[in-house]
């Protein structure tokens, strides 16, 4: 199956930590963005949510988890058209993991939250449990 542009196709991207896998996590929202997360070592972030080879084998060598501060919207026209690196499926009892993980996680930048809240209502009503206005000065916006 090809790279598709889609919820759970995940892929190699350069970032400033150098090069990790992301996963697609939304439908194109109504300004053709998708959120996208990636995974890191388990050892180097504290996360309550940990993949192993166990989950999938394809995708995770080591214990692996997201670095959910790094979560950010892509332009999905921009993906179709970008050569993609280690293009793998990503199954979707994982894809649910980590959004319900996004919701949860602290350092999930709030942006992705809204993002997230609109395309998974029922999710985010059984899986958001911290205010973070209180947290935050309630600013939704996202980074330039």
């Amino acid at each position: 199956m090809p790279f598709s542009c889609k919820v759970g196709d995940s892929f190699y991207l350069s970032d400033a930590g150098g090069r990790h896998r992301y996963v697609i996590i939304t439908q194109p929202n109504d300004n053709g963005d998708v959120v996208v997360v990636n995974f890191t070592d388990a050892r180097n972030i504290d996360c309550n949510l940990t993949f192993t080879p166990q989950d999938d084998g394809r995708l995770f060598k080591i214990p692996t988890t997201v670095y959910y501060a790094y979560a950010r919207t892509m332009s999905a026209q921009k993906l179709s058209n970008i050569t993609i690196d280690g293009y793998q499926p990503c199954r979707t009892n994982n894809i649910n993991k980590i959004i319900e993980g996004a919701f949860q996680n602290l350092d999930t930048p709030l942006y992705i939250i809204e993002e997230l809240k609109n395309q998974y209502p029922s999710i985010y009503k059984s899986n958001f449990t911290w205010d973070y206005s209180s947290i935050y000065n309630s600013t939704l916006d996202k980074p330039t």
